[in-house]
């Protein structure tokens, strides 16, 4: 019997089993699959069983089978260490690494420090960058594991909006342990490190719309302000930046006219239109980069003197092909120009109507239309198999169309997104008339379960079911690193929570609603969804509730997989009658 797409999915780890990841590119380039260190341009495995590596260009420092191992010039050594170890890094000569939470180096078992958040390397490695992030002022929340009536709730620490977040410090340490306090009093933490030129680290303020670049005295600790960023909405923080070239260049971003750019000395060296996504690497004075020339692609390129597009490195992909292939069409829609694909069954025939299953994520930090590989198509396809027309819509918000457009959602993360899924949705249809507008459903999980539920909830004249997993309700419950800088400050803009809390429109439930929730997310609180069915129930508003024990906000690849994917399958089948009167035909599998 062929095996399904939902336990393929649980099987392969969403398909990350064989797959590269954790790649730096070289030479040589490294990086992991299947559980092992592998090494570009032959392609030859160096070590199994590898969790995490770090490398300075001479030497690898890696944890295999849980203990820590050293690479240089190919020979490789295992070094006793106490365990479980963490966070390998190596540095001339010397490696340094977490235990517990305590700095150790390999010269001496005995920790330089403790409670110890992260750490980099001075040059020489006569001296260590630390940092410390203390989380007792936060709140404690607390999860419960009804699988094991006997566990006691598992205690997490949550900073809500409004509420105190952690603190993070910085100190210099040397190889005796001796410390230098560090003169940093950012709320945030962004970025730190230790080049040629000295420690540096990069901090936000609370409301995320000022960023500093901050230069640090190894000997006194003082620090001083290099570099400053301002934006009256926030200061986006792009993987890579800011840094520094050996020559002491700062290589940074400036977002201009509806590009984002990257900068060296507060120069653009990228032309408008091309959208900077990453910094992989800085060499000397060469940066390597990655950035979009339109929305659905991700090129990378290199500047040193002049811009360079990079062919990425090629690496073999051992993931196994999935079972259910792809009838994907990409559409541009409206005046807009929204990125959307529609895939429809594989055994569908023009003419005959199909429901219409609006399936995004569309919220910062994530695209689902692009050209890369995303094992979230596949899920889609296979709603599509039993019987629906499901769109996938990126909206304002989402990356990849520069800042601009990330900057729509400023104080409504929620409005602009679902005006955008209607907008799309209507001009798909009239593209292609067999998408039914009278039977449309939504389904969605974090962000995009937040969406789902604001579908039927404003606007159940062009909704009629939808599927909402693991959805923020009330937004002063969530984080406050990530609502503040979208709603900004609770004591400035209530109004933005307000506008923009889901709870208080549970009375206006007309449609099907299934609410779903792991009980271990400890992303989304499970109170989010429990809430939100009290409020429900408390209106007199029928829905469907289906929570998870033991499961967590990435529900999709554990073995739960199966089970929520049908139950979300059998509540729009109910709802939405996919194919009337007629038995589908089963999904096509390769």
């Amino acid at each position: 019997m062929t095996e399904s797409l939902p336990d393929q999915i649980h099987r392969t780890q969403r398909f990350s089993i064989g797959a590269p990841h954790d790649i730096t590119i070289g030479p040589p380039t490294l990086f992991l699959r299947s559980g092992a260190l592998w090494t570009q341009p032959l392609e030859r495995m160096l070590l199994d069983n590898v969790t995490e590596y770090a490398t300075d260009g001479k030497t690898i420092a890696c944890v295999a089978n849980g203990a820590l191992h050293t690479i240089t010039n190919e020979v490789i050594q295992q070094i006793p260490t106490p365990t479980p170890i963490t966070n390998p890094r190596p540095q001339a000569s010397r490696t340094a690494y977490l235990h517990n939470n305590s700095l150790h180096t390999t010269e001496s078992n005995a920790p330089l420090a403790t409670d110890v958040a992260d750490f980099w390397w001075s040059p020489t490695a006569t001296h260590l960058l630390i940092t410390r992030r203390d989380e007792s002022p936060v709140d404690t929340w607390y999860l419960d594991d009804p699988t094991d009536p006997a566990s006691p709730p598992r205690a997490i620490r949550h900073a809500a909006v409004g509420k105190p977040i952690p603190i993070f410090t910085l100190a210099i340490i040397d190889l005796t342990g001796a410390e230098t306090p560090v003169d940093f009093a950012l709320e945030y933490l962004v970025t730190a490190g230790w080049d040629t030129r000295g420690p540096y680290a990069v901090g936000q303020t609370r409301d995320q719309r000022t960023q500093q670049f901050l230069t640090i005295d190894p000997t006194t600790g003082a620090a001083e302000v290099a570099a400053e960023q301002h934006d009256p909405c926030w200061v986006q923080r792009i993987p890579g930046l800011p840094a520094r070239t050996a020559a002491g260049k700062l290589v940074a971003h400036l977002d201009h006219n509806g590009t984002r750019h990257l900068t060296v000395d507060g120069v653009p060296v990228t032309p408008p239109g091309l959208q900077l996504r990453e910094v992989k690497g800085i060499t000397d004075n060469r940066i390597t980069f990655t950035a979009s020339p339109q929305p659905t692609e991700t090129h990378l390129y290199t500047y040193e003197s002049a811009l360079t597009q990079t062919q990425a490195p090629q690496i073999t992909s051992t993931a196994e092909d999935p079972v259910l292939a792809l009838n994907r069409t990409r559409l541009i829609l409206g005046p807009r120009d929204l990125r959307a694909d529609l895939f429809l069954p594989s055994w569908h025939q023009p003419g005959s109507n199909l429901p219409v299953l609006l399936d995004p994520y569309g919220g910062p930090g994530r695209q689902r239309v692009t050209d890369d590989g995303d094992w979230r198509n596949l899920m889609s396809q296979w709603f599509a198999e039993h019987g629906f027309a499901v769109l996938t819509i990126d909206g304002a918000g989402t990356p990849g169309r520069g800042p601009d457009w990330e900057r729509e959602i400023h104080g409504d993360q929620f409005d602009p997104v679902l005006d955008d899924q209607i907008a799309g949705l209507h001009a798909a249809a009239q593209e292609n008339p067999d998408l039914d507008l009278s039977r449309v459903g939504i389904r969605g999980w974090s962000f995009s379960g937040s969406i789902a539920q604001l579908a039927v909830l404003r606007r159940p004249d062009i909704f009629h079911a939808a599927v909402a997993g693991a959805g923020a309700t009330d937004q002063r419950l969530y984080h406050a690193e990530w609502r503040e800088r979208y709603l900004g400050q609770l004591d400035e803009h209530p109004e933005c929570y307000d506008a923009n809390d889901i709870l208080a429109e549970a009375p206006n439930l007309t449609r099907p609603l299934l609410l779903m929730h792991g009980l271990s997310d400890a992303t989304v609180h499970p109170a989010h969804t429990l809430r939100m069915s009290s409020a429900l129930l408390a209106a007199g508003k029928p829905h469907e509730l289906v929570l998870l024990p033991g499961v967590g906000h990435s529900a999709i690849g554990t073995a739960a997989t199966k089970g929520i994917l049908h139950t979300q399958l059998n509540f729009l089948t109910r709802h939405l009658n996919p194919r009337p009167n007629r038995q589908d035909p089963p999904p096509v599998y390769r």
